[in-house]
């Protein structure tokens, strides 16, 4: 199809991509599929070719519903480094000689990593889940 209409390759994808893409042999499966649907079909009469059934585009990635241990690791990691910085924050007011109520209130409320909960660690709060709980990953 390339050798036979090196114009069409031109018209729809331009002089600089055509000359880089006819290197490769993977790329040109990929754009011929692509452009058998747009030589063929011009105007009101193409029809619709879903997301899914695009070979060339991205794929649809699909989100586990468990965290993986490295996703984990990750999370409990960011928990605590929140925790670090709270506790810095305090401690460069107390020498400032300031207390701030926002400190205090979060230092009182919110636990710790090590005294959370994994269900608070790895979910949060979402009232149009079925079970009010998503996963953090799922954002």
């Amino acid at each position: 199809m390339f050798e036979r209409n090196p114009e069409l390759i031109e018209r729809l994808l331009g002089n600089n991509i055509s000359t880089q893409v006819t290197n490769t042999t993977s790329c040109l499966v990929r754009l011929e599929l692509r452009l058998r649907s747009q030589e063929v079909y011009y105007g009101a009469s193409q029809p619709r070719v879903t997301e899914s059934f695009n070979i060339t585009d991205k794929l649809c990635r699909k989100i586990p519903w468990r965290l993986s241990r490295p996703q984990k690791a990750r999370q409990r990691k960011r928990l605590r480094a929140v925790d670090t910085v709270v506790s810095v924050v305090d401690t460069a007011l107390a020498r400032a000689g300031l207390v701030t109520k926002a400190v205090e209130r979060w230092k009182a409320e919110m636990p710790k990593e090590a005294e959370m909960v994994p269900k608070d660690k790895y979910t949060m709060f979402d009232r149009k889940e079925k079970r009010y709980r998503k996963g953090v990953h799922s954002t």
